[in-house]
């Protein structure tokens, strides 16, 4: 089984589906640290340097190697699944979970870290909640798609992977 997490930036996937691999016994890969693995270079480095173009066909290839694997939680990058066929490979080859937190616990999380988010670190503060909820609207049709949809702070990644394993 191959499990893929989407959902907006901040929305938890990095540490809800580190929880979930532990409870499946499964292996948990995050898209974003194998791009910075690959390339030796943070996202906003690599952002400033190569550009978002070459950061996303990074994301492509390393999407399309790591659903090779089986047993494996897989933490995508919020705009992963906008781009290319990202989200229909996904939805082929895997149970594609969309994490949903509320758009405040988003602007709670990012406002903090935004200046580590190529695509915050420009937004002045008082502009930062208009810009999630712009950028969101534009991503949630594609995050939509995903075959569960389930609040992070609702659901635990113990009752899930109990879900899915009774599948």
């Amino acid at each position: 089984m191959k499990i893929c997490l989407v959902g907006f930036m901040g929305s938890g996937k990095s540490v809800f589906g580190q929880e979930l691999a532990a409870q499946l016994a499964f292996d948990f890969a995050d898209t974003d640290k194998l791009i910075e693995e690959s390339t030796g270079m943070k996202i906003p480095d690599i952002f400033s340097t190569h550009g978002e173009e070459f950061f996303r066909d990074s994301e492509k290839t390393v999407l399309s190697e790591t659903l090779l694997k089986d047993n494996i939680v897989i933490s995508t990058g919020g705009g992963l699944p906008v781009y290319f066929d990202n989200m229909e490979q996904m939805l082929r080859k895997s149970v594609t979970v969309f994490l949903k937190p509320s758009i405040n616990e988003l602007y709670e999380r990012l406002k903090n870290d935004r200046l580590l988010r190529p695509l915050l670190m420009s937004i002045p503060e008082e502009k930062l909640m208009e810009h999630i909820q712009a950028l969101y609207s534009l991503r949630l049709p594609y995050y939509k798609k995903a075959q569960l949809v389930i609040s992070p702070t609702q659901m635990t990644a113990k009752f899930l992977a109990g879900y899915l394993l009774k599948g």
